[in-house]
């Protein structure tokens, strides 16, 4: 088993669900600002995939370089993720109005869901960054569906305002690419760049059960 301890720098309890369903064992330190994608024009896929890995960048640079002091080895885990619909990034919304108004675009289309990942050592110095972009669409969906499923108040802490994994599971009609990416963590992206460092999911959580 890797030497190397796991630190996820995100207080998302989807990301924390998905490490505790691999069997790892981690800490959950969040980065101290949230670095959310804007809703600018990202006319290609390409720019919006820069940005939410240079905002996963950010919050693995900024734990990373709080544990530089530490005894060691770590890998932060830094996430981000985004919807992109009509060459525009959706992040979290900030009010219900705001919630109720990205679902009224996604209704009955297909967008884009992408998340960026990187991988640091601690100190920030060493890290490795990569995305995942999954295509979802939506049936149409009704003014009191919209409603209801905002007044759970699960879409407010949500890029795009829903979640694949709660209620909104209901309004999904097609998916073509990582589910998990969609929750907030491309698994196999993920395994590809701790297995960079040396890490391998499978091994440690071997270990974990033992």
């Amino acid at each position: 088993m890797s030497e190397f301890s796991i630190v996820l720098a995100s207080g998302s309890p989807r990301r924390r669900e998905l490490l505790r369903n691999l069997g790892l064992d981690f800490v959950v330190l969040p980065a101290g600002a949230d670095v959310e994608p804007s809703m600018h024009d990202y006319s290609s896929l390409e720019q919006a995939a820069r940005s939410v890995e240079a905002s996963a960048r950010a919050k693995a640079v900024a734990v990373a370089r709080g544990l530089a002091k530490t005894a060691g080895p770590h890998l932060v885990i830094g996430a981000d993720t985004a919807v992109r619909f009509n060459r525009h990034m959706l992040g979290k919304p900030h009010s219900e109005a705001e919630a109720r108004d990205m679902l009224r675009r996604l209704s009955g289309r297909w967008h884009c869901v992408l998340s960026g990942v990187c991988i640091c050592r601690e100190g920030g110095g060493e890290c490795r960054c990569a995305h995942a972009v999954t295509r979802v669409r939506f049936r149409p969906i009704g003014e009191e569906e919209i409603g209801a499923y905002v007044a759970t108040g699960l879409p407010l802490d949500k890029a795009g305002a829903y979640g694949i994994q709660d209620m909104a599971s209901l309004f999904v009609e097609k998916i073509d690419g990582c589910y998990f990416n969609v929750m907030g963590l491309p698994l196999s992206v993920l395994d590809r760049l701790l297995k960079e460092f040396g890490f391998s999911i499978l091994s440690a959580a071997k270990q974990c059960r033992q």
